[in-house]
């Protein structure tokens, strides 16, 4: 009998021990990493209609573009990137690469969901590093021009009517064939004059065109009476560099005399 109860109280105190060590200290029993923060907002499809932002008033337009948006590559980041920009009433173009853009749902889900706060607008129809329509004829780049189209048309449910050339790259030709496939507007970038771009990326010395640079070609543009297209790119912007799109926005939008436009 006394065996007994010495065994049992030996349990009890030993039961006590762990109970008391794991709640003073129980990251010796238990180790539980922290989640993974998430880069993009969740796309969760909503009930309600797309909300349109109210821009500010302006004579000077500005136009945001965000190029290279594209299936699974950057994503995540471009989605950000937009959903960022609408929290400052700032609508925006996005050119979006038709290549297996079905496949991504998540991408897809996200910008219908903005549709009434974006542009859509075609660049090329695969994410090649070559000017897909250089050499072709009027009549073959409308055919390929088309392919593209509809498969963004089919994804999204919306018209496209805008395009942007791969590489920046077109002449006579692509514009005519362009033109017969229904386009409307041809975004390119180079200079603030007409509908082209100042871009936010020196690809020559693989770094970010400095925020200053940015406001003095858009203070030029108004000057001409232009529309300031700023031209972003989501593989400029990931990780720490993200901060220098944030601060960009922010910066736009202490501007006096703006409209943000997401058609030109």
């Amino acid at each position: 009998m006394k065996i007994r109860n010495i065994i049992s109280s030996f349990i009890i105190f030993w039961v006590v021990v762990l109970v008391v060590t794991s709640v003073v200290n129980p990251g010796q029993f238990v180790v539980q990493s922290a989640p993974e923060p998430t880069f993009a907002p969740e796309p969760i499809i909503k009930e309600t209609p797309c909300a349109p932002v109210v821009p500010q008033r302006g004579e000077n337009k500005i136009a945001l573009r965000i190029s290279d948006v594209q299936a699974y590559g950057w994503s995540d980041t471009a989605s950000y990137m937009l959903h960022d920009a609408v929290l400052r009433d700032i609508p925006v173009i996005v050119s979006v690469i038709p290549d297996k853009i079905e496949e991504d749902e998540k991408l897809v889900i996200y910008l219908k969901e903005q549709s009434c706060n974006i542009t859509l607008a075609q660049q090329g129809t695969n994410p090649g590093e070559t000017p897909e329509f250089k050499g072709l004829n009027s009549i073959e780049v409308e055919e390929l021009a088309l392919s593209g189209k509809q498969k963004l048309e089919a994804a999204f449910g919306l018209p496209i009517n805008a395009f942007v050339p791969p590489q920046n790259w077109y002449n006579w030709q692509t514009t005519q064939g362009l033109s017969n496939a229904g386009y409307d507007s041809i975004l390119v970038e180079g200079s603030y004059k007409s509908i082209r771009g100042v871009t936010t990326y020196d690809f020559y010395a693989q770094k970010l065109v400095s925020n200053d640079k940015v406001l003095n070609q858009c203070s030029a543009a108004f000057r001409s009476d232009q529309v300031c297209v700023i031209i972003l790119y989501p593989s400029a912007y990931i990780r720490e560099h993200y901060i220098n799109y944030i601060t960009l926005l922010d910066e736009l939008t202490r501007l006096q005399n703006v409209t943000f436009v997401k058609e030109i």
